[in-house]
């Protein structure tokens, strides 16, 4: 046997052996591939789990933050259009002719006031009203009443005062007054 077969025979084996080697590592590469594709599948997919759980939280959630949201804009709405009503009333009342409103004023006088009453008018309704309105008022109703020198600073109407009561006729607060007591039969005339 010469050397060649023997140098042949070596490379042979040692060529299997490679082949061999490379096949075990190429499958215990594999192998672990798969284990590290398969902890990641597993990982990926507890990680899918948990954000469609969050999402399904978060939705929920926000669902009921939408409702409650929806539910706070329709209530905004409506109270916006009561105050709307009231303002408006409001507004009319100003959008009177002065002849038209010193007779509102005189009404709220008559139908409130009481003989020894002391009237205090508001700034704007003194220059409006002008100075004998309150003296042609007494005369005409045969009322006793006394005119304040202070005045009031709403956006009209009148107090009344003596020693046992303060009546608060401005405008601001009888619109409040009427909206307390009015306030239902709007909410039903406007919104059924």
């Amino acid at each position: 046997m010469d050397s060649k077969f023997f140098t042949d025979e070596i490379d042979a084996l040692t060529k299997q052996s490679i082949d061999a080697i490379n096949l075990a590592v190429t499958n215990s590469c594999s192998e672990a591939f798969s284990v590290q594709a398969n902890k990641h599948n597993d990982l990926k997919q507890a990680n899918e789990q948990k954000i469609a759980q969050e999402i399904l939280r978060v939705k929920t959630k926000n669902g009921a933050n939408a409702k409650l949201e929806a539910s706070n804009i329709v209530l905004k709405a409506k109270q916006d259009a009561i105050n709307t009503a009231y303002s408006n009333a409001k507004k009319q009342i100003f959008a009177m002719t002065d002849v038209a409103y010193a007779r509102f004023i005189e009404n709220l006088i008559i139908k409130n006031a009481k003989s020894g009453d002391t009237i205090v008018l508001g700034t704007k309704d003194t220059n409006k009203l002008g100075k004998d309105f309150i003296t042609n008022l007494t005369k005409k109703h045969n009322l006793v009443l006394k005119v304040s020198d202070k005045t009031h600073n709403s956006t009209g109407g009148v107090l009344l005062q003596n020693d046992q009561y303060d009546k608060n006729l401005t405008i601001d607060n009888l619109i409040n007054s009427i909206k307390d007591e009015t306030e239902p039969k709007v909410l039903t005339a406007l919104f059924g």
